[in-house]
């Protein structure tokens, strides 16, 4: 009876073992369902599709071409660019409006880069933004509306980095990547009379109105003001005016800036910009990205458009979906074979446009499941300027696309066909393992898309049941992905504390926090002080540009790691240059050149030499399934004593 009684006691405490390790297994898992990520509502998106529905309903107006008068025009500086090759002329769709006042050439001039001229009247009539809280100002919608914050007001510095940072560069992205059959030498844009609630609040100068803007193929209007929609709204755009001729474009368009957003100063280097793509880190990189989303869709990338064109379609049902919207013009469809991957076997109708959320979101922009890194996605991520929204440009017939100066986007890359053909999930198993995950593994964290930080699979549960097509997980009608441009399928979204260039050790053990560090996805690394093991790193990066290869330098480690140009299945083994941080046996998968070079400035120049392999260690707290390891094995030791107390050892 002692030895009864005895046992009977380990056996209660192996019993509570079991309980604790079961709820700190379900805790874990539970934090990962219900993890905090930013409402989807609440990040910063474009305003575009709202205000290009109002402005639809206006009568279309044109531009009208004048010779230069050289002593009254305007002139736009034209924005340098090497000589590019001539393309073919595309076909031509015929109008009837034609109103200009110099004759066309009997054939268009040579493709050249487009010439982009910004005016910015109303940024510079302070009876036209805010400058304290109280004051009635413009919204740009046609409204007057109070600036009821500090952050309505539009500083200087705000005002400078828009005018001398902001804009410039996104003239600059645009004039290295599209070309056109520029306006002829000696010949003026004149605007005529803006019409309608948005382009109508605009200023236009008087002299724009008679002797025109010179040495421009496209002029554009800024502003910035108190807004009277949602706050997330970043910016909008729209095209005014159009040249009229046989092919209908636009000339003229107006972008607006909702000054909350707007930064106060650059932390993006000329240097960083021309070299490097900038700085995917930097806080003013959103902003710059925005404003060049905003002026392509001022430029023609809009819904529109694509419909005049000819290059808009539907598909009647696709993965549950009825009229899914698509752009299916021969450019686009061959750019999304090439990064997603696709044979011309595959049954692809086309690329994907966004078709949820309020008005502002759909038909302009593309759709966040196929392409929610790229520039014209409606909510500003990443925001690649990809050969996708290239391609889009160029099926409209009067853009040629400089392809070699696209931006490489790691989303989606050689993802296959199902990523269109068949839902993100069945039965709650992902049928996309590259892109889209599963609960199964919620509670792991894994790099996302970006691999600027690392994350996890982004779940919720919703108050109601979700459409039939986002049902993925059987018998759980209201639980999916936390994010409805998604259509509800989960993808690992970014923590806000494991960034790779500010996180803590905590949270991203085994890591190196650095401004060149990105992240790297990892099998069977264990770390040696805490038995945790690690799904995904961050690593500091050295690229060499010449040879397009790069190396990574891990935590603890004695020589830098060799990732030559990555991709293709590339992996390398941190214990081999920091045997005392990690276990042996593990390994790091080496990304494409591009997804870890691109916008990284920090990581060029001289390699920095390593001169110890000491390294700071931070005490972390072991992930779930860590510490589901842990308990077994205690429970495992508790076991083996009650045996021996049992056996009277």
């Amino acid at each position: 009876m002692p030895h009864l009684s005895f046992s009977l006691r380990w056996c209660v405490v192996l019993l509570a073992l079991v309980v604790l390790c079961l709820c700190s297994f379900s805790a874990d898992v539970a934090a990962a369902i219900s993890a905090r990520y930013p409402a989807e509502d609440t990040l910063l998106k474009c305003g575009h599709d709202h205000v290009a529905a109002e402005q639809e309903k206006e009568p279309l107006t044109y531009v009208s071409l004048r010779k230069v008068d050289t002593h009254s025009a305007q002139a736009a500086a034209p924005v340098a660019s090497a000589a590019l090759p001539q393309p073919p002329v595309r076909d031509a769709v015929p109008l009837t409006h034609r109103i200009v006042d110099v004759q066309d050439a009997a054939a268009p001039a040579a493709w050249a880069p487009i010439r982009i001229a910004v005016f910015t009247p109303d940024l510079e009539d302070d009876s036209r933004y805010c400058t304290a809280v109280g004051q009635l100002r413009p919204d740009y919608y046609g409204n007057t509306v109070e600036c009821t914050s500090t952050a309505d007001i539009l500083t200087q510095a705000k005002k400078d980095v828009l005018i001398h940072s902001l804009l410039p560069q996104a003239v600059q992205a645009h004039a290295s990547r599209l070309m056109v059959h520029p306006v002829a030498k000696g010949t003026a844009i004149v605007v005529n009379a803006m019409g309608g609630r948005y382009c109508g609040s605009f200023t236009v100068p008087a002299a724009h109105k008679t002797a025109g803007v010179a040495d421009a193929d496209f002029v554009v209007y800024v502003a910035a003001g108190p807004t009277s929609t949602a706050q997330s709204v970043i910016a909008w755009a729209l095209t005014c005016q159009w040249f009229a001729g046989e092919v209908r474009h636009p000339a003229v368009g107006i972008i607006y800036f909702n000054p909350r957003h707007l930064p106060e100063t650059m932390d993006e280097t000329a240097e960083e910009l021309a070299l490097h793509g900038g700085n995917a880190y930097g806080a003013s990189d959103s902003l710059r990205r925005a404003a060049i989303h905003e002026m392509l869709h001022a430029l023609g990338f809009t819904f529109t458009v694509f419909r005049e064109r000819g290059v808009y379609a539907t598909v009647p049902s696709l993965r549950g979906k009825t009229n899914v919207p698509v752009l299916n013009g021969t450019a686009v469809r061959a750019a999304a074979k090439a990064h997603y991957g696709l044979s011309d076997g595959n049954l692809f109708y086309g690329l994907e446009l966004e078709d949820e959320g309020a008005s502002g979101t759909a038909l302009s922009h593309w759709k966040r499941r196929s392409s929610k890194d790229e520039l014209m996605a409606a909510v500003l991520n990443l925001a690649r300027y990809s050969r996708l929204s290239l391609a889009a440009m160029e099926d409209l017939g009067f853009y040629k696309a400089v392809y070699e100066n696209a931006e490489a986007l790691p989303y989606g890359y050689g993802a296959g066909i199902d990523m269109f053909s068949k839902a993100c999930l069945t039965a709650g198993a992902t049928n996309v393992p590259s892109v889209f995950c599963d609960v199964k593994n919620s509670f792991v964290q894994v790099c996302a898309a970006d691999r600027l930080r690392v994350g996890r699979c982004s779940v919720t549960y919703y108050s109601s049941p979700l459409p039939s097509y986002a049902q993925y997980f059987t018998d759980k009608p209201t639980f999916g992905g936390a994010l409805r441009y998604m259509d509800y399928c989960p993808v690992i979204q970014g923590l806000s504390n494991a960034m790779c260039h500010t996180g803590s050790l905590s949270v991203i053990p085994g890591s190196v926090i650095s401004a060149s560090s990105r992240c790297f996805d990892a099998t069977n690394l264990v770390l040696k002080a805490t038995y945790v093991s690690a799904n995904a790193i961050c690593a500091r990066v050295h690229c060499d540009n010449t040879t397009r290869t790069y190396e990574v330098l891990v935590n603890g480690a004695a020589s830098w790691l060799d990732c030559g140009t990555g991709g293709d299945g590339y992996v390398v083994s941190p214990s081999a240059s920091s045997a005392g941080v990690y276990a042996s046996g593990g390994a790091i998968a080496c990304p494409r050149y591009e997804d870890v070079c691109y916008a990284n400035p920090g990581a060029f120049g001289p390699k920095p030499v390593v001169t110890t392999t000491t390294t700071t260690t931070t005490t972390s707290k072991p992930n779930g399934a860590s510490r589901v390891v842990l308990c077994l094995w205690s429970m495992a030791s508790v076991l083996l004593t009650v045996l021996a107390s049992t056996a009277g050892l």
